[in-house]
């Protein structure tokens, strides 16, 4: 499996995240970690491949993206917009929900009294959100339903954690510190896996059972919140 691009998002300032096309390596090592906030991956996905800037690109987004992108190319519904022959790889991001920029921002300075520009890094561990802030030696530690009172209406609506339309869904789990949970849904996933593997550049372990019933754990909880809300709303 090869394409000659990947589409991901980049860290900007503060809490906020950037699209780019990659096409070094430096630059796919660099965009490594979570984004919190809404970023336009399909947008510019869309623009590298109907301006022919990119011939085959594999894609990194959230589960809604991810389903998009399949739907589109099983029943594109609009002349011009299946470009799945040459899209070569969808990997989806585990994801809870992506924050409102402007609400979240002045909660961290409300609460905490941090300016957003100061935000080194924003991750899920054990059950809340932490917030690594320059000059801070411990992170901000947030509660998850503290955190779902910015989170964007849409995300509140989906019930989709682990991106299931994905070719391979990638995620972080509290009972593997350090490791990134994979879960291979696809022939040409496991194909690029397996190719991975073989040039050394990634290590495979088996999950455990604990990681196994962590994941069902937090993809069960988002399932049941989606629930709760569309029921509120409709």
């Amino acid at each position: 499996m090869s394409f000659d691009a990947a589409v991901a998002t980049l860290k900007g300032r503060g809490i906020e995240g950037k699209a780019v096309v990659i096409k070094d390596r430096e630059t796919l090592l660099a965009a490594a970690g979570s984004r919190w906030t809404l970023v336009e991956n399909l947008r510019l996905l869309h623009e590298a491949l109907s301006s022919y800037q990119v011939d085959r690109a594999a894609v990194v987004c959230t589960p809604c993206q991810a389903h998009f992108l399949r739907q589109a190319s099983t029943f594109p519904l609009v002349e011009g917009t299946d470009f799945s022959e040459r899209l070569a790889l969808i990997l989806g991001l585990f994801c809870l929900g992506t924050f409102s920029q402007p609400s979240f921002a002045a909660f961290l300075r409300r609460r905490f009294g941090v300016s957003p520009a100061r935000v080194q890094e924003v991750s899920l561990r054990e059950g809340e959100l932490r917030v690594q802030v320059e000059g801070e030696e411990a992170p901000l530690a947030i509660s998850v339903s503290e955190a779902l009172e910015f989170v964007n209406l849409g995300c509140l609506l989906c019930d989709g954690y682990t991106a299931r339309d994905a070719d391979v869904s990638a995620g972080a789990a509290a009972a593997t510190p350090g490791w990134t949970v994979l879960v291979v849904r696809t022939e040409r996933g496991e194909r690029m896996l397996e190719e991975a593997k073989r040039r050394g550049y990634v290590e495979t372990s088996p999950a455990s059972e604990e990681v196994l019933q962590e994941i069902q754990l937090r993809a069960g909880e988002k399932l049941r919140r989606a629930t709760e809300y569309k029921l509120r709303l409709f």
